[in-house]
């Protein structure tokens, strides 16, 4: 429908499961946090990222009207920091590796940005944490300014 859009890819570091016994073996050895009794959450690795990333660009680039992909280079989530909860086994000790992976983070980015066609789609990496009010205020700022841009704006004003 041509309506201008800012995309920013969120939790994309993460599975959601149900209670750990609904985690399929293949998974088990993975990185866990226990959202709630209810809720298990499964870290993407390297390889699932990079997928993710090629998955966004495909349905991006279908976009008919302007689009913008914003990316936080400081995290997806608010577990995807290094300040962030720290992660368990599906048995619930404490998990070796942390929840915060900067390769996996990256491994998304990149190929989202080697798949996305940039004649038809603005890329934009941010130093910045998802959940970091300036994220937001830029975001704001970026889809006001293509609504300007747009013809939606003469409709709307």
């Amino acid at each position: 429908m041509e309506i201008p859009q800012v995309i920013i890819p969120g939790a994309i570091d993460l599975v959601n499961f149900k209670t750990p016994d609904t985690v399929p073996e293949k998974w088990k050895d993975r990185v866990f946090y226990r959202h709630t009794p209810h809720i298990t959450l499964m870290r993407t690795n390297v390889e699932e990222s990079a997928l993710l990333g090629q998955v966004f660009a495909q349905k991006i680039n279908q976009a008919k009207g302007p689009s913008l992909i914003l990316i936080p280079l400081g995290g997806f989530s608010a577990y995807d920091s290094p300040h962030g909860p720290k992660p368990i086994t599906l048995q619930g000790s404490s998990s070796l590796q942390p929840w915060f992976w900067p390769e996996a983070d990256r491994a998304f980015y990149q190929a989202l940005k080697e798949n996305l066609d940039l004649s038809k789609v603005r890329y934009q990496e941010m130093p910045m944490h998802i959940n970091e009010p300036g994220f937001a205020e830029m975001a704001v700022r970026e889809l006001e300014a293509m609504i300007r841009k747009s013809s939606l704006w003469n409709q709307v004003v």
